[in-house]
Order: C-alpha cells, then sequence, then structure tokens
C-alpha cells in the first residue's frame, strides 16, 4: 500500500507535460540555427534597373552598346570572404557556358560562367586590387566586367522581372534545406555545437561549419547557370 502510494506521488511530482524527445530538441534547434543563417539573405532586395541570371549575375545597361555585370548579393553574401579574382583579358569574346573569370576564396577558385556571348571591353581595377569591394557593395561599385551582349541571346538564362520575387525565395530555401542536414551534422562536433548554441554563428562561419568541401560545393551550385 505504501508503495504504490509512493510511485503515485513519483507521477505527480513530474507533472502532466510529457518531456520532449532529445531528437526534436535537435530538429528544432537546428531549425534555429539555419534560419540565423538565413535571416540576412531574407533582407535582400533585387535593383529593379538590372536584369538577374539564373547563376547569380546581373546585367546592367549602361548604353546602346555597352553593359556591366556583376555578382548579385545572394552570391556575395553565400561567398562571405574573397581573396582574388582572375579577370578575363579585355577584348576577348566569351561564349555562353564559358568560363568567365575564377574567384579564390577560402573555399577555394570558384568558377563563374558567362550566361551569354559577352565581349569583355574593361574589367573594374579597383575590384581586383580591393576584392573586399565586391562583397561590401555587390551592385555598384563591385561590378566586375563592362562590355558588349544581348540579353534576348539567351533568354533561358535571363530572370523575368515579374518572376524574380519568386526566384529568390526559391534560393533562400533551397539554401535553408542544403544548411538544414549539413548544421544539424555540426552541431554534434563537441567545440563547434558549443559555439553554435552560444549564439556565435554568422555567415562568415560557412567555411567552419560545412569545411572546405561543402562550402565549395555549395558555392558552385549557387553558381551553376
Amino acid at each position: 500500500m505504501m508503495a504504490r502510494a509512493n510511485e503515485k506521488k513519483s507521477v505527480t511530482k513530474r507533472g502532466n507535460r510529457p518531456e520532449e524527445p532529445p531528437e526534436k530538441k535537435e530538429r528544432e534547434r537546428t531549425a534555429g540555427l539555419v534560419e540565423q543563417l538565413i535571416a540576412p539573405f531574407r533582407e535582400l532586395r533585387p535593383d529593379p534597373d538590372c536584369l538577374y541570371t539564373t547563376n547569380h549575375l546581373w546585367l546592367k545597361q549602361r548604353s546602346t552598346q555597352s553593359w556591366r555585370m556583376g555578382m548579385d548579393a545572394f552570391a556575395a553574401r553565400l561567398f562571405a570572404h574573397v581573396h582574388e579574382l582572375i579577370f578575363p583579358v579585355p577584348g576577348h569574346f566569351h561564349l555562353t557556358g564559358s568560363y568567365l573569370l575564377w574567384i579564390n576564396n577560402p573555399a577555394g577558385m570558384i568558377a563563374m560562367r558567362s550566361p551569354l556571348t559577352f565581349l569583355v571591353m574593361a574589367i573594374n581595377s579597383r575590384v581586383r586590387e580591393e576584392p573586399r569591394i565586391l562583397l561590401a557593395d555587390p551592385q555598384q561599385d563591385g561590378w566586375l566586367l563592362e562590355g558588349r551582349c544581348s540579353p534576348e541571346e539567351n533568354e533561358a538564362a535571363i530572370i523575368p522581372h515579374t518572376s524574380l520575387a519568386d526566384w529568390w525565395l526559391r534560393d533562400i530555401n533551397w539554401l535553408a534545406e542544403e544548411l538544414q542536414e549539413r548544421v544539424g551534422r555540426a552541431l554534434m562536433n563537441p567545440a563547434l555545437g558549443e559555439t553554435l548554441q552560444d549564439g556565435g554563428l554568422y555567415i562568415h562561419d560557412l567555411s567552419h561549419i560545412l569545411g572546405t568541401a561543402g562550402h565549395r560545393e555549395l558555392l558552385q551550385q549557387a553558381m551553376e547557370l
């Protein structure tokens, strides 16, 4: 009789709220950390005066004969760091899908392909000397190339203005899905997991979180034409 009373008392102490399974806690924590990484991307807005391509470049007409090309803000934020840019030689044609320039960052060398036939007439020498400008102001002072092109030549690579918001949202959702599993695995690393749980997570830590190979793979997928 006394044993049953003690057992009943013990059950009452625990209350009516069942303890959440550890798996659910891990999922919720991972989702929160992923959202912390994704939040800056949600604040990005496209420039209505630019055309955007499927491999995260922008084009802005300067005159009837001249267009500027650069990296959009989504890709710039994803890179987080740039050590060096290897530019093409002015005066050369680059066909659709051919390598246009190379970006050296902590994840390695990432190739940027031309979304359409482009005659390079000039490069941004200031960005070549100070690559940080590309990430600080990718859609203005951080422009990369100037040259001649015909956007209508490869309409499949140009995102219509009416679809731009949906396209960016799709890429944000893609990034969230890619990070969900990778951040979950990172939490299993005791040293890194402690840092993440303390709120010390920034987009600059992507190479640290994903590893060099994982970050490079993510960048290559984003820059695919």
